[in-house]
């Protein structure tokens, strides 16, 4: 229910350079109840690890500097705050309009 209710607003912005499949993984972290390796600067999956670790592992070896460093920056903040609407600035970085998060 909130996974399509999130994902229709998101999709509603012009989004682009890998933002919806990061923020995806983000909150599939989360609700996976796996370590979200909150406070980590270095963490980019595990491709021996859980389903969603691998999928984040497979996220860093194919998608743009500028979402790496966003799901960086958030896996850095905590991707529990995501879900409150604490967003890493470096999310700005992913759109041309400079959409407000």
């Amino acid at each position: 229910k909130y996974k399509a209710s999130t994902t229709k607003i998101l999709r509603s912005y012009w989004i682009d350079g890998g933002l919806l499949w990061a923020l995806e993984l983000g909150f599939q972290l989360v609700m996976s109840n796996e370590d979200t390796h909150r406070g980590e600067n270095h963490w980019q999956g595990d491709p021996v690890g859980s389903e969603v670790y691998k999928q984040i592992h497979l996220f860093y070896t194919d998608t743009i500097e500028e979402a790496k460093m966003a799901f960086t920056a958030q896996t850095f903040l905590g991707w529990e705050d995501a879900l409150q609407g604490r967003l890493a600035r470096a999310w700005r970085d992913l759109s041309l309009e400079g959409l407000r998060l």
